[in-house]
Order: structure tokens, then sequence, then C-alpha cells
């Protein structure tokens, strides 16, 4: 998600943003002009490695973080249908039903998060999990801890 260039944080936590980010925002403060930008998110090897990385740093201080908030994500969301071509969401806290009515207002993908009839993104937990164990062990640990998240989040289900 896309946090607007006017977001004040001093404003508290859900405050709505005045206005969404432009590519213009992002140009200003990359310090480049907003064609660079659009060529830099839409044919990267068109630009500058580090001009490029610039402006992807610039972009993304215009993330979102709903704070885990259902009110700020469903705000956002409903925001993003009039300025946004999608939303990409991580870590949801919304309902299955909630995202599946969202999705049918603006195009939505989820990361690590499998809802029938909404587009996602899975990684492979199961497997990334016993890489990191199998490392862990060739250092020589033999005593590993898992802190896993809360029972509800699918991701620590998975692991």
């Amino acid at each position: 998600m896309s946090r607007p260039s006017s977001y004040t944080p001093e404003a508290g936590a859900g405050a709505t943003p005045v206005k969404p980010a432009t590519i213009h925002d992002v140009a200003a403060l990359s310090g480049v002009a907003a064609s660079t930008v659009s060529r830099a998110l839409s044919t990267p090897a068109r630009v500058n490695f580090r001009t490029r990385a610039r402006i992807e740093a610039a972009a993304a201080q215009l993330l979102v973080d709903a704070e885990e908030s259902e009110e700020n994500e469903v705000n956002t969301i409903e925001q993003l249908q009039h300025t946004a071509d999608g939303v990409i969401l991580t870590a949801s806290r919304l309902s299955d039903q909630a995202l599946l009515t969202a999705s049918l207002k603006i195009p939505l993908v989820t990361i690590n998060r499998d809802i029938a009839g909404v587009a996602s993104v899975m990684l492979d937990t199961p497997t990334a999990t016993n890489q990191a164990l199998d490392h862990l062990i060739s250092l020589g640990h033999s005593h590993v801890a898992y802190l896993s998240g809360p029972d509800t989040s699918s991701s620590s289900q998975r692991r």
C-alpha cells in the first residue's frame, strides 16, 4: 500500500491522510523527475542502479502500517480504491469475508493468506523453516527454541 505524502503520524494512529501519494511525491522525495520514477518502477533496467535504489527507498516510505488495526486497514483500503490500481496486503487482520469483499472493489493480493476468490502469494514456510533449522544445526547448535506468533496466525500454524 502507499502512504500518502501528507500522512501525519502526530495526528495519531488511524489518522486519515490528507491526500494520496503520487509519482510526483516520490520524485520530489528522491530528487528526480517524475518521468524517471515512472521508468524506474515500470522498466527498472532503464534506470541507473543508484538512482533506482533511491527511488525505491522513497517509494517504500509511502508504505502504510495499519498497526494491526482492522479499522485502519479498512479505511486505507477504501481510500486506495480511488487512488491506487491495486493493494498488496501482508499480515492482514481482516476476516476472510472482509478481504473477499474488498477484492471485489479493488485488485488485491494477500501475502501468506490463502482465501478462496482472493489472489495470494504463499511462501514455502515449512521448507524455509527447515532450512533455517538445518543452518543452525550445521553451525553446531543443538538447543534451538522456536517462538511462534499468535495462534490465529496462518503463518505460525504452517511453521
